[in-house]
């Protein structure tokens, strides 16, 4: 039999569990396990994200780019079209894209809740492709198909047991971080226009995966990660700050000691920090820790020197302030704890 070529259309919505333990809190008495919605939000480029009690984060692209896709698959026998194979590829890509606006959107209610609470964050986790869950919406909440839902259920376990032993308050976001945390989700999304250098999405995104690495003592790849995004903050916020001539001076006016574009590019990380320093831009505590993660990640990536995980958690602390003030967002902190056997 000739290949035949099928299209159908692939859908536009997914939702992922992103961590062992959160749960987003609703009114008082309702399962801490339902799918009932917590909170939910449409943003300014189109997509709506929605909460449900037991944990789960679920977005919607229909009205945005993200969105629409038509798979295309090859029946019969033959060489696969070439149409076939790069729509795949597309696919998986498409896939991609939407799993990181999921975890920007988890760092930013996660980091909120963080911030507001004044906590690191507990059994965070970055799901893979393999993770994520279709889902619809119901009079009650978000249903799944019972594929999905088995497999969701099979990873409550954690909850369970966290709500066995205490009440759901040490591990539940309330109402008002969820609010917070997809409206600096959607600031974030919106102001991305502005940026000379950075993509706040990404640097959120690259922040969220340092923790990941942090948590489970992958020190060394968890502060090399964390060295880029404060490496590429620090590229913006001479930008941003009106060092660079040509800029749009996103947070204060382009100076008149501004140096040319081309001036800049032979600029190092070493020399961004000093004049920030000397402007008062950043003060000597944050110089000091932004000049030593340099200093760690050059040993690293070097001289192979090892990192320990103290080292790592600094480097997650001073990423924080380096993006509070390259964002102009202060609320907002990504760092947890790790552990180890005695």
């Amino acid at each position: 039999m000739a290949i035949h070529v099928t299209r159908q259309t692939f859908p536009d919505r997914l939702a992922i569990l992103p961590s062992h333990t959160y749960l987003f809190e609703n009114s008082p008495g309702t399962d801490p396990l339902a799918l009932r919605i917590a909170g939910r939000k449409v943003f300014q480029n189109g997509i709506e994200v929605i909460a449900a009690n037991v944990g789960l984060l679920a977005l919607n692209f229909k009205n945005h780019p993200l969105g629409p896709f038509e798979k295309l698959e090859a029946r019969g026998n033959g060489p696969i079209p070439a149409e076939v194979t790069e729509n795949q590829a597309n696919m998986i890509n498409l896939q991609i894209a939407r799993l990181q606006m999921a975890v920007f959107v988890t760092a930013c209610i996660y980091g909120t809740h963080a911030a507001t609470n004044h906590t690191s964050l507990r059994d965070p986790l970055f799901p893979d492709l393999t993770d994520i869950y279709s889902w619809s919406e119901a009079s009650e909440g978000l249903q799944m198909p019972i594929g999905d839902y088995e497999k969701m259920q099979a990873l409550l376990s954690p909850r369970r047991e966290a709500i066995r032993k205490g009440p759901t308050s040490q591990y539940a976001i309330n109402g008002q971080s969820l609010v917070d945390g997809m409206n600096l989700a959607d600031r974030l999304l919106v102001d991305a226009a502005k940026y000379e250098v950075a993509d706040p999405q990404s640097l959120l995104v690259m922040t969220y995966e340092s923790m990941i690495l942090h948590q489970r003592q992958h020190a060394g790849a968890s502060l090399a990660l964390a060295a880029v995004v404060a490496e590429v903050a620090i590229k913006d916020i001479m930008h941003a700050f009106g060092f660079v001539e040509g800029g749009n001076g996103r947070i204060a006016p382009v100076r008149s000691t501004a140096v040319s574009k081309t001036k800049f590019k032979g600029m190092n990380s070493q020399s961004m920090l000093a004049t920030l320093k000397n402007s008062s831009v950043i003060d000597s505590h944050l110089f000091g820790h932004l000049d030593a993660l340099r200093l760690r990640r050059n040993g690293l990536m070097h001289k192979g020197q090892r990192v320990t995980p103290r080292e790592s958690g600094e480097a997650l602390t001073t990423v924080r302030d380096i993006l509070r003030l390259c964002t102009g967002e202060r609320d907002f902190e990504l760092n947890t704890g790790w552990s180890y056997r005695s």
